[in-house]
C-alpha cells in the first residue's frame, strides 16, 4: 500500500510540472489540463460550459484562435494569454513538455527546485524581510557565545537532531522521544513538553 501511495504523490509531483503542448489540440482539455502559459488548470471555470470541451473546440477551421468563444469563456487575463499562444500550422500532435526548464526536458534540479517550493509553501514566512534580516543580523551582533547563536539559528530552523527530524531523514527507526519513549521527539517536545528535559 506504500508503494502505491509513493507512485500516487510522485504522478501529482510530476503533474504539476507538466505543461501541455498544443498541437492538433484534441486531447487537451480546456478546465482539466495545464495548457495556458502562467496558469494552472482551470477547474474553477468549469462551470461555465461544457467540461469535456477541448481546446480544439477553440480553434477556428482555418487554424486561428477563436477569439469571440474565447472571451465569452474566460476572464480577461486568461483570454489574452490563450491568444498569445502561437498555433501550429501543419497537423502535429499535443505533447507535454516540462515548464519548469527553457527547453522543456527534466531536469533533476528543477525537479528538486519544484519538490522544495512545494515542501515549503505552507511554512510561515516573516511578513517584514528587512525586519527578519534585522533581527538576525540583532542576534548575531549580540554578545553571546557562538554555540548559542548556532543553536539559536538551528532551533528557529528546526534543524536540532531531535528524532523526528533523523526519523524523516531515515537515520533513527523512531521517532519516540529516548528519553521519556511516550512522544515522537519534536523540537518543541524536547525543549519544552519532556519530562525528563
Amino acid at each position: 500500500m506504500k508503494i502505491l501511495d509513493t507512485l500516487k504523490s510522485t504522478n501529482y509531483f510530476i503533474e504539476s510540472g507538466l505543461r501541455k503542448s498544443i498541437g492538433d489540440a484534441t486531447t487537451i482539455n480546456i478546465f482539466n489540463d495545464a495548457w495556458i502559459p502562467g496558469y494552472g488548470k482551470l477547474h474553477y471555470l468549469r462551470y461555465h460550459s461544457n467540461a469535456d470541451m477541448t481546446v480544439a473546440d477553440l480553434i477556428t477551421p482555418n487554424k486561428q484562435w477563436n477569439h469571440a468563444l474565447i472571451q465569452s469563456l474566460f476572464p480577461t487575463d486568461i483570454s489574452q494569454a490563450i491568444m498569445a499562444i502561437p498555433l501550429h500550422t501543419i497537423s502535429t500532435l499535443d505533447t507535454h513538455f516540462w515548464s519548469l526548464t527553457p527547453h522543456g526536458s527534466y531536469m533533476v534540479n528543477s525537479g528538486y527546485h519544484l519538490a522544495h517550493s512545494q515542501l515549503h509553501q505552507n511554512e510561515p514566512t516573516p511578513s517584514d524581510h528587512k525586519s527578519s534580516n534585522a533581527w538576525w543580523k540583532n542576534l548575531w551582533t549580540f554578545p553571546l557565545p557562538p554555540k548559542l547563536k548556532h543553536f539559536l539559528w538551528r532551533v528557529c530552523y528546526d534543524i536540532l537532531p531531535t528524532s523526528r527530524n533523523l526519523f524523516n531523514r531515515k537515520t533513527l527507526y523512531s521517532p519516540h522521544c529516548s528519553r521519556c519513549h511516550y512522544h515522537d521527539e519534536t523540537l518543541e517536545h524536547a525543549l519544552f513538553r519532556c519530562p525528563a528535559a
